[in-house]
């Protein structure tokens, strides 16, 4: 038997390159024409999309933001308490202590850390008695700008909560569970250009958001003058025991 074999011609290339930019090609003419034909779907579609947006941002609660801008203080720029580690560092490195000086870790730095803190955030929530306001509130009145508490997730009137949910877990809120609210309503980031530091509150009513920065400002200085104090009165106590 003798076998035979068929070899096909291919297309010439140039004829294929060809025919698929023909092919690809748009005519405009035809794509103006059919956007003509719907364009009454087109407008329709427009418009409820716009409607719908317009509806449903009429229908979300205002939100307000209120900032506060710090620089850092004179003790963090050499005065105070720095001042006086500075001229006891000499001393006090003899006593192997570090007081401070040029080689300290920056204070913003740690105030910020600090402040980001689940146990700092925790408490400022308790010691102000934001529970309620951080957790069962959904939005204020535009005219009276009084705050609406759901229901169904606090009973204002016995003062209790009421919220659903799983079997075992408790009806107060968490300190997890405002550590997660309060960071989404509280801000606090540095400008490393500047220095100076932006603590940042977004809430339903103005006048509460402009005074949990206030709030919050205020616990944080205290908290590291607090802090500030305590190291200070540490060294110098173990100075004078080294003397």
């Amino acid at each position: 038997m003798t076998q035979q074999s068929h070899i096909a011609k291919l297309p010439d290339t140039d004829y294929l390159s060809v025919s698929a930019i023909q092919n690809d090609e748009i005519d405009l003419m035809e794509l103006f024409a059919a956007i003509w034909q719907r364009k009454w779907l087109i407008v329709f579609s427009t418009l409820l999309g716009a409607t719908v947006a317009v509806a449903i941002a009429l229908s979300l609660p205002n939100v307000y933001t209120a900032s506060a801008t710090l620089a850092p203080s004179e003790e963090q720029q050499g005065g105070g308490l720095s001042s006086l580690a500075g001229q006891l560092g000499g001393l006090a490195s003899l006593a192997g202590v570090n007081l401070g000086g040029s080689g300290a870790t920056d204070k913003t730095s740690v105030a910020i850390a600090v402040a980001n803190s689940r146990q700092f955030m925790v408490k400022f929530v308790r010691s102000h008695q934001l529970e309620v306001p951080l957790m069962a509130v959904v939005g204020s009145d535009k005219e009276t700008g009084k705050l609406k508490i759901d229901s169904d997730i606090y009973d204002e009137s016995a003062g209790k909560w009421v919220r659903d949910v799983p079997e075992g877990k408790s009806l107060a809120p968490t300190d997890w569970e405002l550590f997660k609210e309060i960071s989404k309503i509280i801000s606090i980031a540095e400008d490393k250009k500047s220095g100076f530091v932006t603590v940042t509150a977004d809430y339903y009513s103005p006048v509460l958001a402009k005074q949990w920065v206030d709030w919050f400002v205020a616990d944080l200085n205290a908290y590291m003058k607090n802090r500030d104090q305590k190291d200070a009165t540490r060294n110098i106590s173990y100075l004078k025991q080294q003397l």
